[in-house]
């Protein structure tokens, strides 16, 4: 199981790097816009789309690293009330919600990308498809991270410090 949480920190690691430099770009192309507006007096009209749909991605892929390191909200009344294996049933039953919602992501996110395969962002003429595939790749890097919160629910994989409230 060292390798499995070996490969989930390794993507982990992989889509950090991605939001560093979705991030750096986007500051780049921020401040392009702001020196070009207010110094050159010439906006661009393609770095705020852009930037726009970099944010896009970069919350679906932070939402990603945020739920492996069970950041998003929990309220844990009653798991903390239950002795170790009904923390463990309820878990788990959260965790088959998680999946039913993240492959319901996946499955419409993927007919959302079906359906805009036609469309183009209105400055850079690029498939808007492309921003929209956000949403399936999203819900599958949490589906992966879910997996290993399973596989620490049943005991396989040693919880990670910090990991489950």
């Amino acid at each position: 199981m060292n390798v499995l949480r070996k490969a989930f920190s390794t993507l982990e690691k992989a889509i950090i790097l991605l939001l560093v430099v979705a991030l750096t770009l986007m500051v780049v192309f921020i401040f392009t816009q702001v020196f070009a507006r207010f110094v050159l007096n010439k906006p661009l009209s393609w770095t705020e789309e852009l930037s726009r749909h970099l944010m896009i991605w970069m919350v679906f892929l932070a939402t990603a690293v945020g739920y492996r390191h069970g950041a998003h909200l929990f309220i844990d009344l009653l798991p903390s009330k239950l002795s170790k294996k009904g923390k463990m049933v309820l878990l788990l039953i959260f965790d088959a919600i998680i999946i039913y919602f993240l492959t319901v992501m996946f499955i419409y996110g993927l007919e959302l990308v079906d359906k805009t395969g036609f469309q183009y962002s209105a400055a850079l003429q690029y498939k808007m498809s492309y921003v929209y595939m956000s949403l399936p790749v999203g819900a599958i890097l949490m589906f992966v991270f879910s997996i290993e919160k399973i596989l620490e629910h049943l005991g396989f994989m040693k919880e990670r410090g910090g990991h489950e409230k």
